[in-house]
């Protein structure tokens, strides 16, 4: 994925949020604000200006949009903490995770401490619906995340699994961002069906150019070593598709005997790039940005949604330096 620009038109709100995040370790005083001020800072901030641009779209209030998008931002980075214990990574952005700083416990629960914190901001808005719609998503991020777990290693993984791992894992937050958004704009239900399908389409193909990047991306550029799902054996749509042109529909053999070596992590990346795979993963992340920027078109035109579709076009954008 390209590096997206700044959003002019939203950019001060966007600091605001900023400076909630900022806050967020000093507020919750020691211990926790010790472990917390590396977890905050750096990120693109891609959902918090999805829920902005959207209820900006919308003529939605200010200050309950802002509160929203820093919430999602919480839970988003409180997940984040939780994936690298779980994955046993060592670093995060070209940092130590908080897990490898502080520990596993101090570090469940730190990102138990922002889950909290983001469903209480959202809680103090004093609407239960807003309430009941991040709950929903917190607790499909979760179902995903299991998933996942549970598909480590399998063969015969196919599409709709992975593309129903997504849908919890990741497109939920951006769904219901977008949704709490029209909320509190006043948007009828047919605006917030379409408001939740463009943040589940958003959100998976963002997922998809992550995985993506994960083959062929450039750890100075994606902050993300290659090959890390590889190594877990995480079965991703390049991984689904060249196991499709090898004609068995399996994932590679190394990939189900867990910890494979690095040879064999570098060999499957090598083949996977060779096969196709990589450039067929681009256009499905294509053909779903097309169909976002379908439904943004229903929305009223003005400078937000055009910034949207910006978005959309900017995530499935020209390939990263070293793809």
């Amino acid at each position: 994925m390209t590096s997206l620009h700044p959003f002019p038109e939203i950019h001060e709100d966007l600091m605001v949020v900023e400076d909630i995040l900022l806050s967020l370790p000093r507020e919750a005083g020691v211990p926790v604000e010790d472990i917390l001020s590396g977890a905050i800072p750096g990120g693109k901030r891609i959902r918090p200006s999805v829920v902005l641009l959207a209820g900006r779209m919308l003529g939605g209030p200010r200050r309950s949009l802002v509160e929203i998008a820093a919430a999602i931002e919480m839970i988003h980075i409180g997940t984040l903490v939780h994936d690298d214990i779980i994955d046993s990574v060592p670093r995060r952005r070209g940092h130590d995770s908080l897990h490898t700083l502080w520990g596993v416990s101090p570090a469940v629960l730190a990102g138990d401490f922002l889950l909290s914190a983001g469903l209480g901001r959202v809680a103090s808005l004093g609407d239960p619906g807003l309430v009941s719609v991040l709950t929903d998503a917190v607790c499909s991020v979760c179902r995903g995340e299991i998933r996942e777990l549970a598909n480590i290693g399998r063969t015969g993984t196919k599409r709709e699994e992975y593309f129903r791992v997504v849908g919890e894992k990741t497109a939920s937050l951006f769904s219901a961002g977008m949704v709490m958004a029209g909320m509190v704009s006043g948007a009828g239900n047919e605006t917030l069906y379409a408001l939740e399908n463009s943040g589940r389409l958003l959100g998976t193909a963002f997922q998809l150019v992550d995985d993506i990047a994960d083959i062929t991306g450039d750890e100075r550029v994606t902050g993300k070593v290659p090959g890390t799902d590889l190594r877990r054996g995480i079965v991703t749509l390049p991984v689904i598709i060249f196991a499709e042109m090898q004609g068995n529909r399996c994932i590679p053999e190394p990939l189900c005997r867990g910890n494979p070596d690095e040879d064999a992590v570098r060999d499957i990346c090598r083949e996977i790039r060779a096969s196709g795979a990589i450039e067929e993963c681009q256009k499905a992340a294509g053909e779903i940005a097309m169909e976002t920027r379908k439904l943004l078109a229903s929305f009223p035109d003005n400078c937000y949604r055009e910034a949207l579709d910006r978005l959309a076009q900017e995530i499935v954008g020209p390939p990263e330096h070293g793809q």
